[in-house]
């Protein structure tokens, strides 16, 4: 999995296209595939964060037209841009992650609040 980030928000919505399955779709994003550690599918290069992931389940979720699958994975590699770590935390300003929402809707990180959890 690539984290989306500002930077390539445009290249991502460009693999949401409807493609043949024989289209490179790191050449239709203008994004560098770049090996991975320990599965096979490539990374992006451009991606400031990535995570290698193995599929562990599949899970059937509704019914009819309105059904689907949910896949769950375990991370086996983590991959993040050497400037984005405080230690051993990923600094969340400097990351610029978008998040998904449904359709064609997006929120982008310059809202970014912290709440101290409780003791």
């Amino acid at each position: 999995m690539n984290v989306v980030t500002i930077e390539v928000l445009d290249a991502m919505n460009a693999t949401a296209a409807t493609v043949e399955p024989d289209v490179d779709e790191f050449e239709l994003a203008g994004v560098t595939p770049v090996a991975s550690t320990h599965i096979a599918a490539p990374m992006v290069a451009e991606s400031k964060a990535n995570f290698e992931c193995t599929i562990t389940h599949i899970l059937p979720i509704g019914e009819g037209s309105m059904g689907g699958h949910l896949a769950v994975g375990e991370a086996v590699a983590i991959h993040v841009a050497g400037e984005l770590l405080n230690g051993t935390r990923i600094d969340q300003a400097s990351l610029h992650a978008v998040g998904r929402h449904v359709g064609n809707w997006y929120s982008n990180p310059t809202d970014l609040f912290e709440i101290d959890r409780p003791s």
